[in-house]
């Protein structure tokens, strides 16, 4: 008999996991995603985003919300509908004692679709608007995948549970009226398009003052002397936010790019990618005809509290890539969870204006500016180790400086280590090599040497280098030494930063000396290891050859007359589990914990469109 894949998993769910569920908090659990994509279509960034207009739902309605895309074997023997039963309630979704909700259930392959209310939600949509939900959001497939259908789903029902009047249908109570209640009198709400994610939003019932009425009609305007800082939620001192407007109104006029910040106790039920967006394109912010600049909206509101950084222009949105923007966001969001709001909106702000300066973050001043030129030169008197990330002593760099320039008067080679930070946003090899041709290094007019690089993580660690040879120093060094070399620097790194430069400096002049660089003490005991192995198979290959020739024991009658009376006992067997092992399957993915600065991740669009029809970038998280 075939089992599914799916109520297999939900199965092991009830079982292994029951007392996480029965641990949640009293009225509904964070504990899991509330989206989960079977398909394998959507992106993290994507499944985030649905992520959090589930959270915003459950937050604002006290209804759970969750959803689930997957394809017919999935759930093979059971209904679309008991598929989406199990998953709301072996993942314990739901909100307070009776677990009261909605779940929508997407099968991807046939196109169909459902929305079950659990709880106290039954009752709360009719069943006819579920029935619109289901079908507007399953077309949504073609256009925008999985990604739109799911959006589609909690957008409308979103919009139902704001303007419920708006949706319920004539004469409700009624068998004999089904159509949705009209929005004005020659529209109905089955006519409407669903709100796809390119889509303009329909108009909100508590929206923001600066909210236009008529978004469509919207015209777009510059204002100059609008104020950069817009601190509704009051969490910047006035010294703070004057200090801030100062400095956005010098960085304006030398980038040629807007930086706005907003803050505000409440995000009126928008998301808060929606809220920065259309707070910038309303309020005349930006340069040039695409509107260029950044603009940080900083969301107080209890239960909701997060941030997110619009992008807008085809400029600013091609600097602010995934791996971008979550770099700015782990150094803002220890500053908002720890209550420092001021510095880290001022920190941002300088981070923003390196971004556009040098094309990746907290680029050091040695990095050229974007579209600047580098032209190549001889410094002999420039240090040899550079040491930004502090990862030398003092002591060190003198040993290291003078290892150097013993290297390059033997060799003829110039020798060059550089301690710096994990670059973002950009190749580290890259960006050491651009650290050698900026800095003046190289003999010759090949501007011939060997750069050793060691890298600061971002969570503090030390544990990755290596080295280039650069002009002709680079025939000296074959693939096997070069490899060698880095094993031997990242071998060391555990033991300190300035042994592991000094000996990868003495590997160099071995290679230069004797042309090769010796193996790593690691590589030998590999080796060892290996010749472990192959005598070990070899050997069962034998053993087993053996065992083939070994004749097989014959029953013979009358055997027991060679017994000696009274030498046999029987005696009670058991079986001894020696080794046991327990596999747990997760459904869908488990949140980060902490959920803030501990994620290391970011809910992140590189491109959508804002209610206005202007297209943004963007990047934020919750603290």
């Amino acid at each position: 008999m075939q089992r599914t894949r799916i109520f297999a998993l939900l199965l092991a769910l009830c079982l292994c996991l029951g007392a996480a569920v029965n641990a949640q908090a009293a009225d509904w659990s964070e504990e899991y995603y509330r989206a989960n994509d079977y398909t394998n279509e959507m992106s993290d960034a994507q499944i985030d985003d649905i992520d959090q207009l589930c959270i915003e739902f459950v937050t604002k309605y006290h209804l759970d919300l969750a959803l689930l895309a997957l394809s017919p074997e999935d759930y093979d023997g059971i209904s679309l509908e008991d598929a989406a039963r199990n998953y709301y309630a072996s993942c314990g979704f739901g909100y307070g004692e009776t677990k009261d909700g909605f779940v929508f259930c997407y099968d991807a392959e046939n196109g169909t679709a459902l929305i079950v209310p659990i709880g106290a939600a039954e009752g709360v949509v009719p069943e006819r608007y579920l029935d619109f939900i289901a079908e507007s959001a399953a077309d949504m497939r073609e256009k925008h995948g999985v990604w739109g259908v799911m959006y589609a789903a909690c957008k409308h029902l979103t919009n139902f549970m704001e303007e419920p009047e708006r949706f319920t249908p004539r004469g409700s109570g009624s068998a004999e009226s089904t159509e949705p209640a009209a929005a004005a009198p020659d529209q109905s709400a089955a006519q409407e398009q669903p709100e796809a994610p390119d889509q303009p939003r329909p108009s909100l019932t508590n929206k923001p003052a600066w909210f236009p009425a008529d978004p469509q009609s919207f015209a777009y305007f510059h204002d100059e002397n609008a104020p950069r800082v817009v601190d509704g939620a009051d969490i910047f001192t006035d010294a703070e936010e004057k200090s801030m407007e100062a400095r956005i109104t010098e960085l304006r006029r030398e980038l040629r790019r807007d930086i706005v910040i907003c803050t505000d106790v409440s995000s009126y039920g928008l998301s808060h990618m929606e809220y920065a967006d259309d707070f910038y394109d309303y309020h005349g912010y930006g340069y040039g005809d695409e509107r260029e600049g950044f603009c940080l909206f900083i969301c107080m509101e209890e239960g909701n509290r997060g941030f997110w950084t619009s992008g807008r222009g085809t400029d600013s949105m091609s600097l602010q890539t995934e791996t971008v923007a979550n770099a700015l966001d782990d150094v803002l969001i220890e500053y908002l969870a720890d209550q420092r709001y001021g510095e880290g909106a001022a920190n941002w702000i300088e981070n923003i204006a390196g971004l556009y300066r040098k094309g990746i973050p907290f680029a050091p001043d040695w990095y050229p500016d974007r579209g600047e030129e580098i032209r190549r030169f001889h410094d002999d008197s420039a240090p040899r180790v550079y040491d930004e990330a502090e990862l030398f002593t003092q002591e060190e760099l003198d040993a290291l400086e003078a290892r150097a320039a013993e290297l390059k008067r033997q060799y003829g080679f110039d020798v060059a280590i550089l301690g710096t930070y994990a670059p973002s946003g950009v190749n580290r090899w890259d960006f050491a090599r651009t650290y050698y041709e900026r800095m003046g290094y190289g003999t010759g007019d090949g501007y011939d040497g060997f750069l050793v690089a060691v890298f600061r993580e971002s969570d503090g660690s030390v544990s990755y280098g290596g080295t280039l040879a650069l002009g002709g120093a680079a025939a000296r060094m074959s693939d096997v030494a070069e490899k060698r070399l880095d094993d031997h620097l990242r071998d060391r790194l555990s033991r300190g930063a300035g042994g592991a430069a000094a000996s990868c400096l003495d590997e160099i002049g071995h290679m230069l000396k004797t042309g090769r660089v010796p193996r790593t003490t690691g590589s030998w005991i590999g080796t060892g290891i290996w010749g472990v192995l192959l005598g070990s198979i070899f050997g069962l290959i034998a053993l087993g050859k053996a065992k083939r020739n070994m004749k097989t024991v014959q029953m013979k009658e009358n055997a027991d007359t060679y017994l000696v009376k009274g030498s046999l006992r029987v005696n009670n067997l058991r079986d001894d589990y020696i080794r046991t092992s327990t596999t747990r399957r997760h459904h869908p993915r488990e949140r980060s914990s902490g959920g803030g600065s501990s994620s290391g991740r970011s809910s992140y669009s590189s491109s959508h469109r804002s209610s206005s029809g202007a297209m943004h970038s963007g990047s934020g998280r919750r603290f």
